[in-house]
């Protein structure tokens, strides 16, 4: 499926697609596009309108530490190849690593600035957005 999704959004497909198509309205609904451009369901891009059901299989309550300054705010996460979950604290400016079974691994990274988000990608690599400050 993300095969199919990267070759609609590749360079080739957008440059054609401007002088092809007309631009998608603001009032379309993603998966209406998505649809368009899957061919009419044609190509493996399938959108499911059933409810989906989640069920909680693990939870674990992460304390205030002694070096944090203000009480913690969890703003991203991101799960690793290799099972470790990346969290990012907003407040204290921290990264925390966690094993698959939700537990602190080693110390956490102080940051520069504030997170907002992190992504994983390639090999147990991380991209962390950081803001200057904070309103």
């Amino acid at each position: 499926m993300l095969s199919n999704i990267s070759t609609i959004f590749s360079r080739d497909n957008l440059e054609s697609s401007t002088t092809d198509q007309k631009p998608a309205s603001p009032n379309e609904r993603v998966d209406d596009l998505l649809q368009k451009a899957s061919g009419n369901g044609e190509g493996g891009v399938r959108i499911s309108k059933e409810p989906v059901q989640l069920q909680l299989v693990h939870a674990v309550h992460l304390e205030k530490t002694a070096s944090d300054t203000r009480d913690p705010d969890y703003c991203g996460l991101c799960s690793l190849q290799d099972g470790r979950i990346a969290v990012l604290d907003s407040n204290n400016r921290k990264l925390l690593i966690l094993s698959s079974s939700l537990q602190p691994l080693g110390q956490p990274y102080t940051l520069d600035y504030y997170p907002r988000d992190v992504t994983c990608y390639g090999d147990n690599r991380l991209a962390v957005m950081l803001l200057w400050s904070v309103y």
